[in-house]
């Protein structure tokens, strides 16, 4: 196995845990190195990262993601592989990778799991100090997804209770928690078929605390079912409001993401899926009229199977962090399919399109009430949430072929709404028509 090595793209991930504000922060490579700086920096407060032992070091294990970058870190001497609880295991191959890993603890081999050890020396004051403080060697932190929106999220146990927080590390992470923590103070859940965690008080500056609210045994995943459907229909009617629509947080939403993307210039965007999509989404915009909604209500915002338990015909949902409020009902389940379709399933849009139809079958006998058909739902979905994650992409740089993916099922999703009289989307020629492979 070639020598672990860290990538310089996780240095400021490591200065945020281990480094206060104002300590200084070394990443070194080796001994001699580091026993040359504990002696120039004799009393300075400072942060010390290596991939080799040293005195007085604490070792931390990681594991990575298919690139090198850390995904998870943990206590070496943990003895229990508590970042699993961190992990969602919904199909056939996350069940086999959660079984695997238990098993490897329990027969103390647990050595083959981790991709290889930091040494740390963390500053006085800093994140990791905070967290042995009040959980001793009992945490583990899953390091979040790369861009705007990157936060910290750490599983712990407090005695026998566990605990997850989150700590942003950027404006936008900050705002996200910060309307985490407002749902969950009001949100109205329909008892007993949902279930969301609680906030609990926390001993940082920074972020939420949260109850854990995974259940002991879970259904096998499944997709969307009957269960989603009523849940989902109770929890809109107790969350529901009777405003105007146009002054909703939702509609004001597309709006503020619009505008942005107006502002991008396409021609630079690296993605001609991307391109593309944008190209259809402004038309969607332009030319559709679109009917509005009569009353709204809460949506969860990424409602999704790596979000969620179901157990016992109970859903346990969490991560309410991107919840809108004044919002279309239903547009939950519309996600559910589409993230459902291409992240797990690997659909193309014309078996999304027949996963669609049959929600507008469950869904026909609800939409009446809040002035909706499916058809102006789907344009309303299409509009928040391609116009969201369009300017998300659009910052990044080489986009993950399951994101690649969204975006060309999207495309041909408004090519079917636009051309209202075809079958099926007659789509033009370019080089991402269907689906990119891994």
């Amino acid at each position: 196995m070639p020598k672990f090595s860290l990538h310089k793209v996780d240095y400021e991930l490591l200065k945020a845990i281990f480094a206060s504000k104002n300590a200084h922060f070394f990443v070194v490579e080796n001994k001699e190195e580091i026993a040359a700086l504990q002696e120039s920096e004799e009393g300075r407060d400072m942060a010390i990262i290596s991939t080799e032992k040293f005195e007085g070091a604490v070792a931390y294990s990681t594991i990575c993601n298919p690139n090198g970058t850390i995904r998870w870190l943990f206590r070496s001497d943990r003895k229990k592989a508590g970042f699993l609880r961190l992990y969602n295991a919904n199909n056939l191959k996350g069940r086999l990778f959660k079984w695997l890993v238990q098993l490897l603890y329990f027969i103390g081999l647990k050595r083959l799991v981790k991709h290889g050890n930091i040494y740390v020396s963390c500053a006085s004051e800093s994140l990791c100090e905070k967290l042995e403080k009040s959980f001793g060697k009992k945490y583990s932190i899953f390091t979040g997804t790369l861009g705007p929106n990157r936060k910290l999220v750490i599983e712990s146990m407090q005695g026998t209770q566990a605990i997850i927080s989150k700590i942003p590390l950027s404006n936008k992470g900050e705002k996200l928690v910060e309307n985490e923590a407002k749902i969950l103070s009001k949100i109205k859940l329909p008892k007993p078929l949902m279930i969301a965690p609680k906030l609990l008080e926390t001993g940082f500056d920074e972020g939420i605390c949260v109850s854990n609210i995974e259940p002991k045994s879970r259904d096998k995943a499944a997709g969307l079912s009957a269960l989603h459907i009523k849940t989902m229909q109770q929890f809109y009617q107790l969350n529901c409001v009777e405003e105007a629509f146009e002054k909703g947080n939702f509609y004001q939403k597309i709006n503020a993401q619009f505008k942005q993307l107006r502002s991008l210039n396409i021609q630079q965007i690296k993605s001609a899926a991307l391109q593309n999509l944008l190209q259809k989404l402004f038309a969607l915009k332009d030319e559709l009229t679109l009917k509005i909604p009569e009353k709204t209500s809460l949506m969860h915002g990424d409602f999704t199977p790596w979000n969620m338990f179901v157990s016992k015909g109970k859903l346990y949902v969490y991560d309410w962090e991107l919840a809108v409020n004044d919002s279309p009902a239903f547009l939950d389940l519309i996600h559910y399919v589409f993230q459902n379709g291409v992240m797990v399933k690997q659909q193309n849009a014309k078996q999304i399109l027949c996963e669609l139809k049959k929600l507008e079958m469950d869904l026909q006998v609800y939409l009446p009430e809040w002035g909706l058909n499916f058809s102006g739902l789907l344009k309303w979905y299409l509009l928040f949430y391609a116009s969201y994650y369009g300017n998300i992409y659009a910052a990044q740089g080489k986009l993950h072929y399951q994101a690649q993916n969204l975006l060309i099922v999207w495309e041909e999703v408004i090519n079917t709404l636009v051309n209202a009289n075809a079958s099926f989307p007659k789509l033009e020629k370019h080089p991402n028509v269907g689906l990119v492979n891994a």
